[in-house]
């Protein structure tokens, strides 16, 4: 029925009561389940981060959520980055097998992605992109605005 929360940044406009502040990640009496897909650019540099799902699953945890690898009914949200990168093979190529096969691992990994999101949302949970995600937590390019 209420809450009570700390301001660390301020904007143009105060907030007043009445006015909802969220952030998707915490919950004073649960932890909310996640699952974390795709591939994260953090610092929007355009380029993927090495380390984003960890980043992501980390910043999950610090405000209490709980971070699982299946995607079932008890779970809350699915935070989604890029999919997978397509392969650029032409049917006629005369690439090694090496290279065709490891094309044909990220075809595969890209239908998986596509089809965990098509999943999720057949079972009516949030799918929130990179962007949503970061800013109902708060976090701005490298470093959390809002600590908990």
């Amino acid at each position: 029925e209420t809450a009570e929360c700390r301001v660390t940044r301020g904007t143009a406009q105060p907030i007043l009561e009445g006015d909802i502040v969220v952030n998707i990640a915490y919950e004073r009496t649960r932890k909310p389940k996640f699952v974390v897909r795709g591939d994260f650019d953090l610092n929007y540099d355009g380029v993927i981060d090495y380390n984003g799902v960890e980043e992501v699953s980390s910043l999950i945890r610090q405000w209490g959520g709980q971070v699982v690898d299946t995607l079932d009914e008890s779970v809350d949200f699915v935070v989604i980055g890029l999919p997978p990168s397509a392969s650029v093979l032409a049917s006629g190529d005369n690439a090694s097998e090496v290279v065709r096969d490891q094309a044909q691992q990220r075809d595969f990994e890209r239908s998986r992605f596509h089809a965990e999101i098509e999943r999720a949302q057949k079972m009516f949970i949030p799918v929130i992109t990179q962007n949503q995600f970061l800013f109902l937590t708060g976090y701005a390019g490298g470093t959390a605005v809002v600590q908990r």
